[in-house]
């Protein structure tokens, strides 16, 4: 049975041990984001994750702003939409306890508001923002479970006064396999190009200035809620290998830097649980990073398994391959899901196709003058056995190359990739490096 779809969220999750949900409290996870509508006006976005054997989510979100002056106000976020994120396989979705069953079910609030901010003032300009409320959903690794939940980000606009945060895609309460690999991303989409630096932080128990902390139990702490969890500071890809059964607070913080001046932009944080299991079912793998790749200048290339090159006015194409080790049986194979074109621009295309174990996505693009010199997208894997689902995420990453001349002219991409020229007449020529800030002069002798 095989089904694809592109969708912005994943569903379907793993098989799982029942666990205790017997709670009086719900929250299991939030973010803050925001999005530049012009001038001072921005539309302010809570996501807030709700166990469904909790107690109700809130109509509306009563938002605290504070800047570095002591300047503060409050706004009410309207709940604008719901939705059940519930990790089962389709069939048990209505066996969830958010439609009266008792398998793990959870729900996504979105609250909104448009909020305008006072002018830039000098040295005025760091925006916090904190949402309070009452209770965490009986953590492994905090200390208690009654301790609170606090959801912060921080805007920096003194140093870009309409800036878009970073936003996040990916499933928000991973459930993972006991004594399996785990390969978990949480989706990062910057609409700006601006650099990225991910990092695990501690979540926060209540607002102020500063905010305090979780405390976590012993064993655990910020940087290492789960033991050998690791992050890639650069992509946010984390990587772990579960030996205890839990649920375990997991929180990254995201920080957004201007290129080319180094300025801090943003911090935002995402506060989740990984949920781990005991499962039967071994997860699926990417078999394959990035292969086949062609480039219609020749100038782009694969820097490595996850990652190209390319120039502007290229035309690309790679693919990229996943198997399910144990597909045994026509109801276990494979659905790739992406956020890709959340990323790329009208000019991708992307196809899918399936053949037993083996899943392949193919990615074509052209890169555009003026597209976003980085673009960093997921692509998940998840098999449908039921109600044991393996899912397995990974990042890719399409740079555009600086200071690109690579076409009809014959002009080279100024890359890491080494390059041969040849020129006809006279007896010497003047090479030139053109790079941001950089002209050096190589004298050559015609050949």
């Amino acid at each position: 049975m095989n089904s694809i779809y592109k969708v912005l969220f994943l569903l379907p999750l793993f098989a799982f041990t029942m666990l205790n949900t017997a709670k009086a409290s719900h929250i299991s996870g939030g973010d803050v984001t925001w999005q530049c509508l012009g001038g001072d006006t921005f539309l302010i976005t809570y996501n807030i994750f709700r166990d469904c054997s909790g107690i109700g989510a809130p109509a509306s979100l009563n938002v605290s702003f504070q800047n570095n002056c002591g300047s503060t106000f409050s706004q009410t976020m309207t709940q604008t939409s719901f939705s059940e994120v519930s990790q089962l396989c389709p069939t048990q979705i209505n066996s969830s306890t958010c439609n009266g069953g008792s398998l793990p079910g959870m729900q996504q609030y979105v609250y909104q508001a448009t909020v305008v901010f006072p002018p830039v003032a000098s040295g005025c300009g760091t925006w916090t923002m904190s949402w309070t409320t009452c209770c965490r959903n009986n953590p492994t690794n905090v200390t208690a479970a009654t301790s609170s939940s606090t959801f912060i980000g921080t805007m920096y606009r003194n140093a870009r006064a309409c800036n878009n945060s970073p936003q996040y895609t990916a499933q928000p309460i991973p459930y993972v396999c006991n004594n399996q690999v785990v390969n978990y991303n949480y989706g990062v989409v910057e609409s700006d190009g601006d650099s990225l630096v991910f990092s695990f932080d501690c979540g926060f128990n209540t607002a102020g200035n500063p905010p305090t902390n979780l405390a976590y139990n012993p064993g655990y702490s910020c940087t290492s809620p789960i033991p050998g969890i690791t992050i890639d500071p650069a992509t946010g890809q984390i990587t772990f290998t579960p030996t205890i059964n839990g649920e375990f607070v997991v929180v990254v913080k995201v920080e957004e830097y201007d290129p080319n001046t180094g300025a801090l932009l943003s911090v935002t944080y995402r506060d989740i649980q990984i949920v781990v299991l005991t499962c039967s079912n071994q997860i699926p793998f990417l078999a394959q990073g990035i292969h086949n790749f062609t480039s219609s200048t020749g100038g782009g290339y694969v820097v490595d398994s996850n990652s190209v090159e390319v120039c502007i006015g290229d035309s690309i194409s790679f693919d990229v391959m996943f198997v399910d080790p144990d597909n045994t049986s026509p109801g276990d194979s494979i659905t790739l899901f992406s956020n890709i074109d959340n990323v790329l621009d009208t000019n991708s295309l992307t196809t899918i196709y399936t053949t037993g174990d083996t899943a392949i996505m193919t990615v074509g693009w052209i890169a555009q003058p003026g597209s976003n010199p980085f673009n960093s997208y997921i692509v998940s894997a998840i098999d449908d056995a039921c109600p044991v689902t393996g899912l397995y995420t990974v990042q890719f990453d399409i740079t555009i190359i600086e200071a690109t001349y690579a076409g009809p002219d014959k002009n080279v991409c100024q890359g890491t990739q080494s390059s041969v020229v040849e020129v006809d007449g006279g007896s010497a020529f003047t090479w030139e490096v053109i790079y941001p800030g950089q002209t050096v002069p190589v004298p050559m002798t015609a050949g």
